[in-house]
């Protein structure tokens, strides 16, 4: 707490004029077209929100000199810099006026802990990278994926009007054979077929949503990571994460049992909060913090090597800055790895498609003109 403190002082208090910014600032966005349904900022605005005020520190801005010359040069998100003041203004720390305007939980996990290590600035720009990154990731994929969807599109529009329309026409040129062929049965059973999976996915979804709200952050992850192919991201996201906070608060002279109570801060996310209680209840049965990690199935096994190595060698914190740095540099290079190979994949699956919807309308036709011959 005392760290959290020191961290506020230096960030100075707001001015008496800036009390009153909080209905300063609904008079100037009651009116505002949009305001009332928009009060998140979208990654990109994020990123970028991040990055300037990051740039500001780094120059030697407070905080508070920061949100003013801010508010001079935002102009769509104006808005969130008003508010923000006006939640500083009130109090309210500074992670937690990050939440009302869009920030999600693992980055306000990340400025919470900020908050205590001291190095925010830092902390921003790699929250910004790690948005950049993503987003790339994002239009990488849509990227990969827009020419393919809409063939899919295309090709299932393809086979409702060839069983409504089409198959109609076929079924008075074609024998009783060519009716039951496999081609037909294609036609006829398809849209049925799409239309089941696409409720059998909703259930699904809403289902398990349902279900995992009420289980805990661990059990969440833990059920994640058995398959296959988040388990390979969850378990990179999570031990970069985790590594790359700890290494920083280490770096800061904290210690295990002082950042697991650091863990279970009110900015903290749920998953982060739960692991605390898990590391403090091993050290109390005299279980090391690395044999705890080991166990724990949403986290690479090589975090309880760098854990040994780094006490053995004193140099704990800075290992783990860089092995959580090196963790998030893998994941970005393997899903990039795997959107190249997504593309053919799906091109083939789709060709695959097509191929069967075109044998499905000819060959009917064939049947039928061998009986006119």
């Amino acid at each position: 707490m005392t760290n959290k403190l020191t961290f506020r002082e230096r960030t100075g208090t707001l001015c008496s004029k800036r009390r009153g910014m909080n209905s300063l600032f609904q008079k100037r966005f009651s009116g505002h077209i949009g305001f009332k349904r928009k009060m998140k900022l979208s990654a990109s605005e994020r990123e970028d929100f991040m990055r300037l005020l990051a740039d500001l520190l780094v120059n030697g801005f407070s905080i508070q000199e920061s949100f003013v010359f801010m508010e001079k040069l935002r102009e769509k998100q104006l808005w969130a810099v008003t508010l923000t003041q006006a939640n500083l203004a009130r109090g309210l720390p500074l992670y937690e006026s990050f939440r009302q305007v869009g920030f999600t939980s693992y980055e306000i996990a990340q400025l919470s802990l900020a908050e205590v290590h001291g190095d925010f600035s830092g902390t921003l720009t790699a929250m910004a990278a790690h948005l950049a990154d993503a987003e790339r990731q994002r239009r990488g994929f849509a990227k990969v994926m827009t020419y393919p969807s809409l063939l899919l599109l295309f090709l299932v529009g393809m086979m409702f009007g060839l069983k409504w329309f089409i198959l109609p026409q076929l079924s008075g040129i074609a024998n009783r054979r060519s009716q039951h062929s496999p081609a037909v049965l294609i036609i006829e059973w398809t849209p049925v077929c799409l239309f089941i999976l696409l409720c059998l996915t909703v259930l699904a979804f809403f289902g398990l949503r349902l279900y995992f709200s009420r289980k805990p952050a661990v059990f969440q992850a833990r059920w994640l990571t058995r398959l296959p192919f988040l388990k390979t991201v969850l378990t990179h996201y999570y031990t970069s994460f985790f590594a790359l906070e700890w290494g920083k608060l280490m770096q800061q002279g904290l210690e295990f049992k002082q950042i697991i109570t650091v863990m279970m801060y009110d900015g903290s996310t749920p998953l982060m909060k739960e692991l605390a209680v898990i590391l403090r209840d091993s050290l109390e049965q005299g279980i090391s913090v690395d044999a705890a990690l080991a166990a724990q199935p949403f986290l690479l096994k090589g975090i309880e090597t760098i854990i040994r190595q780094g006490e053995a060698t004193g140099n704990l914190g800075a290992e783990l800055t860089v092995y959580g740095t090196r963790l998030w540099q893998q994941l970005m290079k393997r899903l990039e790895r795997w959107f190249q190979l997504l593309q053919p994949l799906v091109f083939l699956l789709v060709a695959l498609l097509i191929i069967s919807v075109y044998g499905a309308l000819l060959l009917p036709v064939y049947d039928g003109m061998e009986e006119l011959i």
